[in-house]
Parts: C-alpha cells; sequence; structure tokens
C-alpha cells in the first residue's frame, strides 16, 4: 500500500472518530434555555480558589469520601462564583459538592473538612444537556454558557450553577434570577461538619440512641431539628 493512500485512510478514520464522539456526547444537541425553579438541596461541598479546571479532583475526592461512607446515587454540584473574563485565575471561586439527604449527613459527619450548605429554591434559567461522559462536560461548557449569556442580557452577573445528574444522564447548567451577591456569599459560609456533627449526636442522644446506631434511630428527627 502506498504511503499516502494510507495516510488517507487514517485520516479518514481519525476524521470519522471525531464526527462519532461530537455526535455521541452531545456536540450537535441543540441549547434551550429555560426558565424554571430548582428545588432546595443540601449539599456536602468543599471551597476551592484556583483555576476551574483544577476541581476535577478535589470534587473527585470528595465523592470517593460520600461512597466510602454508603452514600450513592446522588447528584454533583458545582457552584461557581467569578467569571474567568473578569477574575484572574488563581483568584476564581468555587464551591464543589454532592447533593446529600438529610438523614445521610450523619454518615458523612466525620469529613471535618467539608461544610453542609442549604442552597434554597431557585428561580433560574437552565440549560439540559446530556450526559454520555466526560466529553459532555466539556462540550456542554462551550455550549451552554454563551446561549445563558445571552439569555441574560449578555451578562451573567450571578453565580453560575452546575448539576451533574449522572444517574439521569444530564447536566444542568442553572443561572439563577434575582439572588443578591450577599446571598451568594452565604452559601459558603455553610455549616463545618463539625458542628453538624454536635447538632446530630446531640439529637441522637435527646432521642435515647447510642452515636453507632444514631443514623436510624434519629433519621426523622436529625431532619426536623437540623436548620
Amino acid at each position: 500500500m502506498k504511503p499516502l493512500k494510507l495516510v488517507g485512510i487514517l485520516m479518514a478514520l481519525f476524521s470519522a472518530l471525531v464526527l462519532f464522539s461530537m455526535i455521541r456526547y452531545g456536540w450537535f444537541h441543540k441549547v434551550v434555555v429555560v426558565e424554571e425553579t430548582i428545588p432546595a438541596m443540601t449539599i456536602l461541598a468543599i471551597s476551592h480558589t484556583g483555576p476551574y479546571q483544577n476541581v476535577g479532583p478535589v470534587m473527585g475526592k470528595l465523592y470517593d469520601d460520600v461512597k466510602g461512607a454508603g452514600v450513592t446515587g446522588s447528584r454533583g454540584v458545582g457552584i461557581y462564583f467569578d467569571s474567568p473574563e473578569t477574575v484572574a485565575p488563581e483568584k476564581l471561586r468555587a464551591l464543589v459538592g454532592q447533593e446529600i439527604s438529610k438523614k445521610d449527613l450523619m454518615k458523612v459527619a466525620k469529613f471535618k473538612a467539608y461544610r453542609s450548605i442549604e442552597l434554597p429554591a431557585l428561580k433560574a434559567k437552565v440549560v439540559h444537556f446530556p450526559y454520555r461522559g466526560q466529553l459532555s462536560i466539556i462540550f456542554a461548557v462551550f455550549k451552554a454558557y454563551p446561549a445563558l449569556k445571552a439569555a441574560n442580557g449578555n451578562a451573567i452577573s450571578s453565580a453560575a450553577i452546575e448539576i451533574y445528574d449522572i444517574p439521569n444522564k444530564e447536566i444542568l447548567f442553572v443561572i439563577p434570577q434575582n439572588v443578591t451577591r450577599e446571598q451568594q456569599e452565604s452559601w459558603v459560609t455553610g455549616k463545618p461538619m463539625a458542628v453538624v456533627s454536635q447538632k446530630l449526636q446531640t439529637v441522637a442522644e435527646s432521642v435515647g440512641s447510642p452515636q453507632d446506631s444514631a443514623v436510624d434511630a434519629t433519621s426523622s428527627a436529625s431532619a426536623k431539628n437540623y436548620n
């Protein structure tokens, strides 16, 4: 086989692979901005300062810790407070974590580096993007944010929230509406897990349950008394 013919075949195969990947992972997905209310959620999270592309390992470590504690099937959440267009990479602030039910808080209370964040129900402009693998996230970022920016008068003044709903195979890009900067900053504070652990232990003791069985005995009580 002549070298030029072999090169042509390889280029054709490569082009076919690229096209397949673009189709498979959503590059041609039609982006639609909708208005909806995102329900309130509790997030086990950790703060990150620095380039947004570096949050992956931080989020991965948290996922592993949560899974190791016996909590599965939850959605990942990233809250990105600053625009890379106006803020230096080393100063970009994010909050990354995983949605968690209040009855599972006792299971993860031992992780003192994390915080419990109460995210309120939010009226927002949202893009739903199909998730079929990590490449979907990259494609989604390039397609969702320009559409959201256009839908917000070519400016995004609030924090951007990404919800990685892997069980349902989609990513949500959320731009809250009518949320003040002060409200957004309050999300960063949250409740340290040491405080959460102490509150849950108090609830457990109030119902006469030993710490080891507190999850089963106080799941409903902790949900009522946590806030």
